[in-house]
């Protein structure tokens, strides 16, 4: 048996968090490869992307929820950082995002409409992790004010929620004009599951990792990549990924207590765990920009001239160096005068506890 000290518990925060948002940084340089410059069959690296999209942000939302299982039993008033703080983050980033679409470019011309943009502020578009995370955080502390005791039984709704995620995605993407981001409500819906699960499942997780074994995890892990690549090979229909997403996870907590000793690449991986804000926000900037550059200089046909070749090249190296350089980023601002756009100092009460959350 292992049991988990609180500081190899902080670790495994650390490392899942950093995780999964690696995996998202991975996942939209993957896009970006497939998008842009390969008509053909599908590069390695987006099929990796599409075998760990069940766990990716699961993931995320499990361990978020996880760490937010005292504060909803608070007064609402003690948690600004994980509401209104993240609510701000969100539409201060989705507006500069937005904006720079009107900044006069030759060839890049096409801006929303204002009623695209007043809406891509109040609802979850290209920054819909941090929307998420104040919208689950409210309905998880109203759950828990209206059922008490017997809120953990909302977890069945949820789960057939989550499968019907596909439908309720395929019902709002469409409902923004281009080039505005889709809404992305089945995003919302296929992962609050997850956030309510770790809000009720401390126990559970607790209880996996301390009953954890190296042949276990192993045993696991290698199920769900199995399971995962027959999903993306059959080309599987989506509903399926809750099931997938659940094994994924007890997967992950069973691996968790066996990671490896400090090196470079733990250190790292826990470093954006810690602060997984600027990477997600500023890799997405960095992509768009990169995006345009590529068209301008035109090394576009260099990459589409074998984008089997550079999208098994390009997608690990630069989601590397693009969470490297959004980690130190973050940290520069956050030292700054204009911390106020990560951690205003009105949440100051809070931060220590949510930041990067």
């Amino acid at each position: 048996m292992t049991e988990v000290s609180r500081r190899d518990h902080k670790r495994w925060i650390d490392f899942g968090r950093g995780s999964s948002i690696l995996l998202v940084v991975l996942l939209h340089v993957s896009l970006w490869i497939e998008n842009e410059f390969n008509g053909g069959s599908p590069a390695v690296w987006w099929l990796f992307s599409e075998a760990m999209a069940p766990i990716r942000m699961p993931l995320f939302f499990f361990i978020s929820g996880y760490l937010a299982a005292s504060a909803v039993r608070r007064p609402l008033k003690e948690s600004k950082a994980r509401t209104i703080g993240f609510y701000y983050i969100y539409a201060f980033w989705t507006a500069l995002f937005l904006l720079r679409l009107w900044v006069p470019i030759p060839g890049f011309d096409e801006h929303p409409s204002w009623p695209s943009f007043i809406l891509a502020l109040v609802l979850p578009t290209s920054f819909w992790y941090i929307w998420a995370l104040a919208f689950f955080f409210v309905l998880a502390w109203s759950v828990e004010r209206l059922l008490g005791a017997h809120s953990v039984w909302l977890t069945l709704p949820l789960t057939a929620l989550a499968f019907a995620a596909p439908t309720i995605d395929a019902f709002f993407r469409p409902l923004l004009e281009r080039p505005a981001d889709p809404l992305m409500f089945g995003q919302m819906s296929a992962n609050f599951v997850w956030f309510f699960i770790g809000i009720h499942g401390q126990k559970w997780g607790q209880t996996i990792m301390n009953h954890s074994t190296g042949p276990l995890a192993a045993t696991l892990a290698m199920l769900y990549l199995a399971v995962a690549l027959a999903y993306v090979w059959t080309d599987a229909i989506a509903w399926t990924r809750p099931l997938l997403a659940a094994i994924g996870l007890v997967a992950v907590a069973t691996a968790l207590p066996h990671l490896p000793g400090r090196n470079a690449v733990v250190n790292w991986i826990e470093g954006v765990g810690k602060l997984t804000l600027p990477v997600y926000i500023f890799h997405i900037f960095a992509i768009s920009a990169l995006s345009g550059l590529v068209k301008l200089t035109g090394f576009s046909s260099i990459i589409s001239a074998d984008p089997q070749l550079y999208g098994a090249i390009i997608p690990p190296i630069l989601a590397a160096l693009l969470a490297w350089v959004s980690l130190l980023l973050g940290r520069v601002i956050l030292a700054s005068p204009f911390r106020w756009t990560l951690s205003p100092d009105w949440l100051k009460a809070e931060r220590q506890e949510t930041r990067g959350a």
